[in-house]
C-alpha cells in the first residue's frame, strides 16, 4: 500500500483519528478553552468553603452545558482534560445539578471521588436532594468534617437544623465562630444555644466589621484577643475599633506600629496616636522611609516626637525613594547623611537620586566610594554620570580596581574608555600602596580577562 493511501485510511478512521489528536500537544477543542485552566478548589483541608471559586467554576460550566454539553461532548471533555471529571462531580453536587450528577455517575467509576467530601459540599449548597441521592448510592460520609462549619459560614440555617436537629450531627464551636466570621447575627444566636465559640468568634467578626457581632458577643462576656483590635484597625473598621478600645482592654500587639510602618497607613496611624499607650520609635520612621511610605513619614515628623535615625536616609536612598530623601534632607535637616545617602543610591544605580545628593553634598564630602561602589556594582549610568560631572574631584583608577575586583569586564571596559590608558598606568602606580592586594587581584583580572585593555600602548 502507498505510503499516502495509508495516512488517508488513517485519517478517515475516526477512533484513530480521535486518538492521534490527543497526543498532539496544545490542540483543544475551541469550547474546551475556557475550562483547561480550571482547577478543583482545596477542600479536605479547608475551614472555609470556597464559595467564589465554586461560583466561578458554577457559571462557566452553565454556559458550556448550554451551548456544548450534550453526553458525547462530556466524555469527550473529560478524555481530552483527564483532571475534569473530578470538577464536574463538585459542580454537580454544589449546584444541584442532579441528572449531571446522574450521568457521571452512569459514566465514570465513582470510587476515584471517594477523596471528595461530595455530601459536605451538598450540604453546603443547600442540595437536600443531591444529599439523598447521594445516599442512595452509598457514596461514604467521611464523618461529615466540615458540613456544618461551612453551612453556618454560609448562612444555610434550614439545613443546618437538617444536619444537627435531623440527622444528629454534633456542632463544634466551629461553626458558631464560621458564623459570627461572615457576619450572620441570627444565625449565630441560634447555634450558640447548641455550642458555644471561642475568642476567634469576636476577633473574626471585628477583622470583617460586623459590629453587630462584636456587640453582642461583648455583652454575652465572650473572649477576644489583640486579633480583634489589630485586625478591625487593619480593615479600617473604625466603628468596631473604637467599640473595642471604648469597652475592652486587649488592646493592639506590641508589633503593630512596625505593621503601620510597613502598610504606611497613616489614618491608622492617627487613630493609634489617639491611644495613650501607644510609643513610637525611630525604628517606626525608619521602616516606613525605607519603603518609601512619603505621607506617613510626614505624618511622625509631626506627631512622633523620637523622629528617626540615619537608617531612614541609608534606606530610601538605597531604594530610590527620591521624594522621602527630599523631605528628610529639606525638612528634617539631615544633611550629615547626605554622603552616606549617595553611597547607597550609587551602589543601587538611583541616577535621580544621585543627581539630588550630588547638589545637597556638604562642602569637602567625598564621592569616591559613591563611584567606587556604583562600578563595582556594574551602575553604567551612575558611573559615566560622575566622570562627566566630578572629573577633578574623583580618581577612575580606584573605580577601575572596584569593578575588576568583581570582574566586572564591561565596567572596566567603560573606564578605559572614557579615560583612557592613563587610568592603567595609576593602576599600576598605585599597585604598592593600596591595601588587601585589591590593585593586584584587578591587575591578575585585566591581564586574563581584559588582554584588549592591557595590551594598550601606554601600558604593554
Amino acid at each position: 500500500m502507498p505510503p499516502m493511501t495509508a495516512c488517508l485510511q488513517v485519517l478517515a478512521t475516526a477512533d484513530l483519528l480521535v486518538s492521534i489528536a490527543q497526543f498532539q500537544p496544545g490542540h483543544l477543542h475551541e469550547d474546551f478553552m475556557p475550562l483547561h485552566k480550571i482547577r478543583a478548589p482545596t477542600l479536605s483541608s479547608s475551614i472555609r468553603f470556597p464559595a467564589a471559586e465554586m461560583a466561578t467554576i458554577g457559571s462557566l460550566l452553565s454556559r458550556w452545558y448550554e451551548q456544548c454539553g450534550s453526553p458525547s461532548r462530556v466524555r469527550r471533555l473529560c478524555a481530552a482534560l483527564p483532571h475534569m471529571p473530578s470538577i464536574l462531580v463538585l459542580d454537580a453536587v454544589y449546584h444541584g445539578r442532579l441528572d449531571v450528577c446522574q450521568f457521571l455517575h452512569a459514566t465514570f467509576d465513582w470510587n476515584e471521588f471517594q477523596a471528595l467530601p461530595l455530601l459536605d459540599v451538598a450540604a453546603s449548597g443547600n442540595q437536600l436532594a443531591v444529599l439523598g441521592w447521594l445516599e442512595s448510592i452509598a457514596f461514604p460520609a467521611r464523618g461529615w468534617r466540615h458540613a456544618v462549619v461551612w453551612c453556618a459560614q454560609l448562612n444555610h440555617a434550614a439545613m443546618l437544623e437538617h444536619l444537627i436537629d435531623h440527622r444528629g450531627l454534633l456542632c463544634p464551636s466551629d461553626a458558631a465562630d464560621a458564623a459570627a466570621a461572615s457576619g450572620h447575627l441570627a444565625l449565630l444566636q441560634w447555634l450558640l444555644t447548641r455550642t458555644t465559640c471561642s475568642s476567634v468568634a469576636m476577633d473574626d467578626a471585628a477583622a470583617h466589621g460586623h459590629l453587630d457581632i462584636v456587640v453582642f458577643l461583648h455583652d454575652r462576656g465572650a473572649r477576644c484577643s489583640r486579633h480583634a483590635l489589630s485586625d478591625a484597625l487593619k480593615g479600617h473598621h473604625w466603628d468596631v475599633a473604637r467599640f473595642l478600645v471604648a469597652h475592652r482592654t486587649e488592646g493592639v500587639f506590641p508589633q503593630f506600629p512596625t505593621w503601620v510602618a510597613r502598610s504606611g497607613d497613616v489614618d491608622v496611624a492617627r487613630f493609634l496616636h489617639e491611644l495613650s499607650s501607644i510609643r513610637w520609635t525611630t525604628q517606626i520612621m525608619d521602616e516606613a522611609a525605607s519603603l518609601g511610605h512619603l505621607a506617613l513619614v510626614q505624618w511622625l515628623h509631626s506627631h512622633s516626637p523620637v523622629g528617626c535615625t540615619t537608617v531612614a536616609m541609608d534606606y530610601a536612598a538605597a531604594k530610590g525613594h527620591l521624594e522621602v530623601v527630599q523631605f528628610l534632607v529639606e525638612t528634617r535637616r539631615m544633611v550629615h547623611c547626605v554622603e552616606t545617602g549617595l553611597v547607597q543610591a550609587a551602589t543601587n544605580g538611583h541616577i535621580d537620586v544621585v543627581h539630588y545628593l550630588l547638589h545637597k553634598l556638604p562642602r569637602g564630602a567625598c564621592t569616591q566610594e559613591a563611584l567606587n561602589k556604583a562600578a563595582s556594582n556594574g551602575q553604567t549610568k551612575v558611573v559615566q554620570y560622575f566622570l562627566a560631572r566630578l572629573h577633578r574631584d574623583i580618581d577612575p583608577s580606584e573605580a577601575l580596581v572596584a569593578a575588576a575586583c568583581k570582574h566586572n569586564a564591561s565596567m572596566v571596559q567603560l573606564l578605559f574608555d572614557e579615560c583612557g590608558p592613563q587610568v592603567l598606568e595609576d593602576v599600576l602606580e598605585k599597585k604598592g600602596i593600596w591595601m588587601r592586594g585589591f590593585a593586584s587581584d584587578a591587575v591578575a583580572f585585566l591581564k586574563t580577562s581584559c588582554p584588549h585593555v592591557w595590551a594598550a600602548p601606554s601600558v604593554a
